[in-house]
């Protein structure tokens, strides 16, 4: 007899396969009706979690992956809603969870954008993106520590990036020979062992 190994990768495709007639509009209708579950299941959890730790019970074995999410919106430190839509991103979640309630509800429409500063040679322009299309730079440069830095803001932020070029020291008379491994002082070489030999008598 053939044993049939039903595979995760087929559940998924058996549940596309359920939903396939729908139209894009429906199918995007029902991710948000999933993603408020989720948040409401997240609530749920917190509520059950903050509980068992005002009782003093030890919780330490569910402080791992969203659990540690769970205790802080069981806490008021980040929305449940905010974790739903953006646990995809833990990197992103992470920064968004710093920041305070009002700036959390900002990102939570489905079209919510940021302003996002862009440098194009010694000026600037702006760019509107949506939060989880923001690369690695451009998340630490929109989200401070404790808000989301206006478009000015962004600038000085950008500025005090650029590392000033030390200008390279010339000494007149004196060439360096790298293939060498030498120092040229006019017509005399000094090779490395030589000068290593003259900077220890300096010591």
């Amino acid at each position: 007899m053939l044993e049939i190994i039903y595979t995760p990768e087929q559940d998924i495709l058996d549940r596309m396969s359920a939903i396939e007639s729908l139209s894009n509009d429906e199918i995007k209708s029902q991710i948000r009706q999933l993603l408020d579950r989720s948040a409401e299941t997240f609530k749920e959890l917190a509520a059950r979690m903050r509980l068992l730790k005002d009782r003093g019970v030890d919780l330490s074995d569910l402080r791992t992956g969203l659990g540690i999410w769970i205790e802080r919106i069981a806490y008021g430190q980040i929305r449940a809603e905010v974790v739903a839509a953006f646990q995809v991103s833990i990197f992103l979640l992470n920064q968004i969870a710093r920041l305070p309630v009002p700036d959390q509800d900002r990102l939570l429409p489905s079209d919510a954008t940021v302003e996002v500063a862009i440098r194009q040679g010694e000026s600037f322009t702006t760019l509107r993106m949506k939060p989880i299309a923001l690369t690695k730079a451009q998340r630490y440069q929109v989200f401070a520590p404790d808000h989301l830095r206006s478009v000015e803001e962004q600038v000085v932020y950008l500025r005090s990036q650029i590392i000033p070029v030390k200008p390279k020291r010339v000494f007149p008379g004196i060439e360096v020979d790298k293939r060498r491994r030498c120092v040229r002082i006019g017509n005399r070489e000094i090779h490395a062992k030589e000068l290593a030999d003259l900077v220890r008598e300096l010591q």
